[in-house]
């Protein structure tokens, strides 16, 4: 009767253990998939910039900007974008819970895009 009651215990150990491990698991997909979708929004506002930038630089064409102005201006809005992709990475890192850091590996915008790419593709 003793062994039995050993097994007993045992195996609901066992379980329990197993059961955490299999819920932190779960945990880390599911926020690796909500950083990756977050990830996805960031890249489509930067595509709007972007998409946006292009425009702004066809109509100071038209209107006659060039040469050194035309250069300061993108210059400028280069600078610009860097520091926004930037400052989302860092509010990005910064507002992630300290258990879930390690996941989310990437300090550049560039290892961010690929983080995405890479966890978007397996869905």
């Amino acid at each position: 009767m003793s062994s039995a009651v050993l097994w007993f215990f045992g195996g609901a150990i066992t379980f329990q253990v197993l059961s955490r491990i299999l819920k932190a698991g779960q945990l880390v997909r599911l926020s690796i998939e909500v950083g990756a979708s977050l990830l996805v929004l960031a890249a489509s506002v930067d595509e709007d910039i972007n998409f946006a930038r292009d425009l702004k630089y066809k109509k100071l064409k038209e209107d006659g900007v060039t040469g050194t102005d035309m250069e300061l201006i993108k210059e400028m809005d280069d600078r610009a974008i860097a520091a926004w992709r930037q400052g989302v990475i860092f509010k990005f890192q910064n507002s992630m819970p300290q258990s879930m850091q390690g996941v989310f590996k990437f300090r550049d915008w560039g290892d961010a895009m690929r983080f995405m790419r890479k966890n978007m593709k397996n869905r």
